[in-house]
């Protein structure tokens, strides 16, 4: 009953743009009927990082956003126990900056890059905190709650591939210019992507 990510992501690492299509199966383990689910966005904070162009799914009836928090309204109430999957299209254009999302004229880092469900507190509520930033708006410590959930990944990368290395969350298998990936009991999946790494054994 854990919730379930895949997560097709293809990347233009030199323009620095990807687009992306993810699957969000969540189980409703709260206890309780969900009027709507709560999903973190965290790109949002950085201004023009993400575009949802689409968020659709059966028993989906809409969304409405809060900044960083995105509202999936539903047609009916999830019950407990009850599964929901909700796709979801966005792109991303990532920013000029050091940090876990954003690039430096060395590599490109990929984490907290798409929408996820935060954990429920019975007593609370949803888990979600505002983040703290120092002065050049790189976000200090973990402010990000992210329930152990399975993932299915792929990272197709376009423009000038060979000349690109990838580090990621886990081990891939690569079938032409498409890694794929698979991170069971894991809370969160990240790449950091170069043209300028190299390996050593």
């Amino acid at each position: 009953n854990r919730p379930h990510y895949k997560l097709d992501l293809i990347l233009d690492y030199y323009s620095k743009y990807g687009t992306v299509s993810e699957n969000v199966t969540y189980t409703n383990r709260t206890g309780k009927a969900l009027d709507e689910i709560l999903m973190l966005v965290p790109p949002r904070d950085f201004e023009g990082s993400i575009n949802i162009q689409s968020l659709s799914g059966e028993g989906v009836a809409g969304y409405r956003d809060e900044g960083v928090k995105l509202w999936v309204k539903l047609n009916a109430p999830l019950e407990a126990m009850q599964s929901i999957t909700i796709n979801i299209l966005f792109r991303l254009a990532f920013p000029l900056q050091e940090g876990i999302f954003g690039y430096t004229n060395r590599q490109l880092n990929i984490a907290d890059w798409y929408p996820f469900i935060p954990p429920y507190n019975a007593d609370t509520g949803w888990v979600a905190y505002n983040r703290v930033t120092d002065a050049n708006n790189i976000i200090v410590g973990e402010y990000l709650v992210q329930e152990i959930a399975d993932f299915t990944v792929s990272l197709k990368l376009i423009n000038q591939p060979e000349l690109i290395e990838v580090a990621a969350s886990a081990p891939g298998e690569k079938k032409d210019d498409v890694f794929y990936y698979s991170l069971p009991f894991a809370r969160a999946f990240a790449f950091s992507v170069s043209d300028s790494y190299f390996e050593h054994e």
